[in-house]
């Protein structure tokens, strides 16, 4: 009110001037508005300034948005001045003006001789309200991304600012498993997946995990050790044998149970018990000292070993069999083990290391099937049987002859060519062992079927069987001819308690010239009877034809004594010996049980389909050899027949 007042009595001032003063026309200086500044009070726009007005009645600003104060100053050409506040409660100086907010529009006057008005419109926008100041930060929202606990496997972790650090109990495994779990403090935060984490003894793991919340996170690490706890084991007390000898002899174990059996020709077998433990701190105790077996019997023998406090109790079993008294020779030229014959204990690298010594059995010339039917056939017909053995390996050779370029009564036609010699032709021969195992059989048939190996190869032997080796004649090496020969696929066949097979591991395969075999085995073999010498061969010369019309059996043939040698001028390259070196680890058997047991060995000579020959000799070779073959009348049966053999094996090592 006071504002308007002073206006009212402005303007009454200027009307009493107007009255008291005599107005000329010409005489009216009119007042003219200049130098119009708009300036922000709030300092939200730089100053506008406007000129030239004199002509200009209206002048329209327009302002930023938020504009709240301006000031507005002009002066007239009478150096009349004014400041206005816009929205303000005070005015100054020269207050000769109109106001009116609502259109946003002042009207400035000044004085002179003649009132003139000028008008100001100011355009302000629509204004940010006035924020209200305070003397603190304007409140956000609150995120807690904090953790109140973290566990692992169900235990709390020690916190150290954003880390934690836990470590798993000592046991005796080289890892554990830990299953994290973190629990935040805010239950609208949420954390990262753990997975279980495998920890390594000795190695810490690192986990990682994160807290969000809102538009808040934090990250943090958790480290997991394991140390593998290091028990000290309880002490150990060695309670195993070392070996239990029976006689001197090793004795092998299955399990806690150690088995002998010792053959003789004795009524009984008496020997000393002897153990000894691998600890040479444990103490050794035996049931017996020695024991005396009979035929037959056995004796059982309870071995303790006693280590600190732990103890260990064993049985050993010891048998005795007792073998018949070694039959006399068969004749003077017939027999097996003569004069208990056994072999030698030597070691052979050749042919020039055998001698009469390692002879085990022997035969004769001239008593092979074709002498009775077939005389045009070749000749199969082993003469003499060797053995020798070292520590490693058992060593084997026969002789095998052909005299028929020497016959005085027989045609020689084939038979006594070159086209005869065994290098020449390809058929089965080799041998039969049996080491006394509890896989013998006294058949060579394939397991679960009724033929035997090489399919036609068929016989028996009531002595027994557990390993076979079948080869052509025409394989190994040829020292004759200082090469290699390799005809067809030997195999060492290994018996099985009911009979062979061809699976690998129960038909092994021997020596090449570059390749070892599965059986570890060498052939060799040369011309000529290399002990014997080929011409001291003796054959039964009775017959002035053949046997067949002389009328002889096998049994005849063995007494005779009707022998000749044959003369010089038989051709040693008609005869060939064959030797072989098996390793005794092949036939499961070592040097001290082979001398106190030994074993048992039976030359094979075949055509491929039947036997023809063996050494040591037995009468069914011959027991058919007058009939017809069933396939060629012109030659013996028992090229198809089957061979039942009853005359004892040759012994190697011992009786």
């Amino acid at each position: 009110m006071k504002k308007l007042s002073k206006f009212i009595a402005a303007v009454f001032a200027v009307l009493l001037a107007f009255a008291s003063c005599e107005v000329k026309t010409s005489e009216v200086n009119e007042p003219v508005l200049s130098g119009v500044k708009i300036s922000s009070v709030d300092s939200s726009f730089s100053d506008i300034n406007l000129k030239n007005t004199e002509s200009k009645t209206k002048f329209t600003i327009d302002l930023p948005v938020g504009t709240k104060k301006v000031n507005v100053e002009a002066a007239s050409d009478n150096n009349v001045s004014f400041i206005l506040y816009f929205n303000d409660e005070e005015y100054e100086n020269n207050e000769i003006f109109e106001l009116s907010q609502g259109s946003n529009r002042i009207t400035i006057g000044v004085l002179g001789t003649t009132s003139k008005k000028y008008y100001l419109y100011l355009n302000v926008p629509e204004s940010i309200p006035e924020e209200i100041p305070t003397d603190e930060d304007p409140e956000t929202p609150s995120y807690d991304v904090t953790v109140s606990s973290v566990k692992v496997n169900g235990t709390e972790a020690l916190k150290n600012g954003t880390s934690y650090s836990f470590t798993i109990p000592s046991s005796e495994a080289d890892s554990q498993t830990a299953e994290v779990v973190v629990s935040p403090s805010d239950i609208n935060a949420t954390v990262s997946a753990i997975a279980p984490v495998k920890v390594l003894s000795g190695t810490p793991s690192n986990v990682t995990f994160t807290v969000t919340n809102g538009t808040a996170s934090q990250n943090y690490t958790l480290i997991i050790n394991y140390t593998k706890s290091v028990i000290e084991p309880d002490p150990v007390y060695d309670v195993s044998l070392k070996s239990v000898t029976v006689g001197g002899t090793s004795v092998s174990a299955a399990d806690k149970i150690y088995t002998y059996t010792k053959k003789g020709t004795a009524d009984s077998f008496t020997a000393n018990i002897d153990a000894t433990a691998t600890d040479s701190s444990a103490i050794v105790t035996c049931s017996k000292s020695s024991v005396t077996v009979s035929d037959g019997s056995s004796e059982n023998v309870t071995i303790t070993v006693t280590n600190g406090t732990a103890s260990e109790t064993y049985t050993l079993i010891v048998k005795y069999v007792k073998r018949a008294t070694p039959p006399a020779p068969q004749s003077t030229q017939y027999w097996t083990n003569k004069d208990g014959a056994v072999g030698s204990y030597k070691t052979i690298s050749s042919f020039s290391d055998w001698t009469a010594n390692e002879r085990i059995a022997q035969g004769a010339a001239y008593d092979d099937p074709r002498t009775w039917k077939g005389v045009q056939e070749v000749p199969y017909d082993v003469y003499a049987l060797y053995a020798a053995w070292d520590d490693t390996n058992l060593y084997l050779m026969y002789e095998l002859c052909n005299i028929a370029d020497d016959d005085i009564f027989m045609t020689h036609d084939y038979a006594g060519t070159d086209n005869a010699n065994w290098d020449n032709r390809d058929i089965p021969i080799g041998f039969a062992l049996n080491t006394g195992s509890s896989k013998c059989v006294t058949k060579p048939t394939i397991t679960a079927k009724s033929i035997p190996i090489w399919d036609k190869i068929d016989f028996s032997d009531e002595n027994g069987m557990d390993y076979i080796l079948y080869h052509s004649s025409k394989y190994g090496f040829a020292e004759h001819k200082g090469s290699f020969v390799q005809v067809g696929t030997p195999g060492f066949f290994i018996a099985d308690g009911t009979g062979f097979s061809y699976d690998k591991d129960k038909c092994l395969s021997v020596n090449t010239l570059t390749e070892k075999g599965t059986s570890g085995i060498d052939i060799r073999y040369t011309t000529g009877c290399v002990v014997t010498g080929s011409a001291n061969l003796k054959y039964e010369c009775t017959p002035n034809d053949n046997r067949t019309t002389s009328g002889q059996t096998g049994a005849d043939l063995m007494a005779s004594t009707n022998y000749k040698t044959v003369s010089n001028k038989h051709n040693s390259a008609r005869d060939m010996s064959y030797m072989y070196t098996i390793p005794l680890a092949t036939i499961g058997i070592t040097r001290a049980k082979l001398e106190s047991e030994g074993i048992g060995v039976r030359q094979l000579t075949t055509n491929g389909g039947s036997l023809m020959d063996c050494l040591p000799w037995d009468p069914c070779m011959v027991d058919v050899a007058s009939d017809e073959c069933s396939d060629d009348k012109s030659t013996s049966a028992e090229k198809r027949d089957l061979d039942e053999m009853t005359t004892p094996q040759a012994r190697i090592g011992a009786m």
